[in-house]
């Protein structure tokens, strides 16, 4: 069984093994609270599992019909942010979440978080 809230704008699930539902809606489990407790995962473990899809906004760019007609392979793009500006990074639909830098570590493109939303 799984259990949504919503904090805020930020659903969370809860899951509840099916014995432990089977248990409740039996009632066998009456005058044994301790053992439908242990069944149940802590909120901080559950939570630790589940993951949010990030996703680092880099600037923007405005392009007219017979531009984007004409772009090649090797075209560049100018964004609306200059290299110096920070970028933000933003959890699925809800919103900025902290800003940083572009840059890169072992090879890889990476973000430097140098401010957190409250």
């Amino acid at each position: 069984m799984v259990i949504w809230i919503k904090i805020g704008d930020i659903p969370f699930a809860f899951f509840i093994s099916r014995q432990i539902v089977e248990l409740y809606l039996t009632g066998s489990n009456q005058g044994q609270p301790k053992e439908s407790r242990s069944e149940l995962i802590a909120v901080k473990q559950a939570l630790g599992k589940q993951k949010i899809k990030a996703s680092i906004s880099l600037g923007s760019a405005e392009l007219s019909i017979s531009e984007l007609a004409t772009i090649r392979i090797g075209d560049v793009v100018s964004l609306n942010k200059r290299i110096d500006e920070p970028s933000a990074m933003k959890f699925d639909a809800y919103g900025t979440a902290c800003e940083g830098f572009i840059g890169t570590k072992e090879d890889a493109l990476a973000f430097r978080i140098s401010r957190i939303e409250d």
